[in-house]
């Protein structure tokens, strides 16, 4: 006889990750298809907005432009890490790529009580965005999933620096933390102290594999003890020393600056071309005064 208890266990766990990778692809695609419409919303408000004169009916529509943004910078950043990554390491804005892991995992990291969030003026790194955000999603939401489960608002850290002459982000919570037994396998394919229905026990180890491939690390920095704390170190890309400064994401919408048309009178011809009318129509009011649109 032969207990294959622990490999059927192992090909359930696959076929959850399989699962979760398709529900990812989906995700990617409605996030898409979300931004088309959004961005006649965000430009019908604004010139809406322009329009009126009463101070109530505008500052409720830019309480609607507001709450559109935030859609666009979160469907935005969910399209960034969907995208296939090209593999090459290039300068990466660390402090931004913590702000969009922030911003996509806002949504399960509404139990945390306080998240703070330390900048510390960190140099570019060497790497990729997208993989970088992956790495660091995962960490927030662990420990937002780890303060949940013990029934702690607690607090989530995320902080940014150099030390070493390495760019390193630590995230750390005041959950249960990381028991010795666990600690001691954490980074291998399928250890978690999670659920079933939480995860499956991936996240850590393509964490680690993916700060390995950026030339960084990725450890646990305080096993067996109270709070999980995780250090992702990274190495600074060449001829960088300081931080750009801290932005807002950008937006799918931007303001058109004043365009004068020419003195003959004839506008210029423009040629529009965009698979959504509501886009195009909203387009085409606002550059209408400047151009001949086709």
């Amino acid at each position: 006889g032969r207990d294959v208890t622990e490999r059927r266990q192992l090909e359930a766990k696959l076929r959850d990750a399989e699962r979760l990778a398709s529900g990812g692809v989906i995700a990617a695609s409605l996030a898409h298809e979300i931004r088309s419409p959004l961005t006649f919303v965000l430009a019908a408000a604004a010139r809406l907005r322009e329009s009126l004169l009463d101070a109530e009916p505008r500052a409720r529509l830019a309480e609607i432009i507001d709450a559109g943004e935030r859609i666009d910078g979160i469907t935005a950043a969910a399209l960034g890490l969907a995208r296939p990554d090209p593999g090459a390491a290039t300068p990466v804005d660390v402090e931004a790529a913590v702000d969009r892991a922030l911003l996509l995992g806002g949504a399960r990291m509404r139990g945390v009580g306080t998240v703070r969030r330390q900048r510390g003026g960190v140099p570019l790194a060497l790497g990729s965005e997208r993989r970088l955000v992956q790495v660091l999603l995962n960490l927030v939401v662990n420990a937002a999933q780890a303060m949940e489960a013990e029934g702690d608002s607690g607090v989530l850290t995320v902080s940014s620096g150099c030390e070493g002459g390495n760019v390193v982000v630590r995230v750390s919570d005041t959950g249960p933390g990381v028991p010795s037994e666990v600690a001691a396998r954490l980074f291998q394919p399928f250890a978690t102290t999670k659920t079933d229905d939480e995860g499956t026990g991936l996240g850590l180890w393509v964490s680690r594999g993916i700060a390995e491939e950026l030339g960084g690390t990725l450890e646990l920095e305080n096993p067996g003890q109270r709070g999980a704390a995780f250090a992702l170190t990274l190495r600074p890309a060449p001829g960088t020393s300081a931080a750009p400064m801290p932005g807002a994401l950008p937006s799918a919408v931007a303001a058109v600056p004043g365009l004068v048309a020419p003195a003959t009178g004839r506008l210029p011809r423009l040629l529009l071309v965009d698979d959504e009318e509501l886009v195009r129509n909203v387009v085409e009011e606002g550059l209408a005064a400047s151009f001949s649109i086709v």
